[in-house]
């Protein structure tokens, strides 16, 4: 449970009639928020809570892990383990998956041999 402390403990607060929360000044100045900014709201698996992130930084943390993918696509590209995806789409195509594979002929019976004799 310690997991659920580690960025910092801010307070309580409580939800109005209107479904509105104040978050605490040192949360607001710690964190960065001001009037206006846009914050997305997550919950939690369980449904065991809320998560607020402010939108600027979902975005940034978006785009970072996009090129970080896009880093590793490349490397598998350029060590064979992948091949270039088709035209529409920027997603590699594993290089096993490439050429389309042959069904084995399933095996016959010795008695189904005989029957077909």
């Amino acid at each position: 449970m310690s997991h659920l402390f580690r960025g910092g403990f801010y307070g309580t607060t409580t939800l109005g009639e209107r479904g509105q929360i104040v978050i605490p000044v040192q949360a607001r100045k710690e964190l960065g928020l001001g009037i206006g900014d846009k914050v997305m709201v997550f919950g939690r698996p369980q449904k065991t809570g809320l998560m607020l992130i402010k939108a600027e930084d979902v975005t940034r943390m978006v785009s970072e892990s996009l090129a970080e993918l896009s880093g590793m696509a490349e490397i598998l590209r350029s060590a064979g383990v992948v091949e270039e995806g088709n035209a529409d789409s920027e997603m590699p195509v594993p290089a096993s998956s490439a050429a389309p594979r042959r069904r084995p002929k399933p095996k016959t019976s010795s008695r189904a041999q005989a029957k077909e004799s």
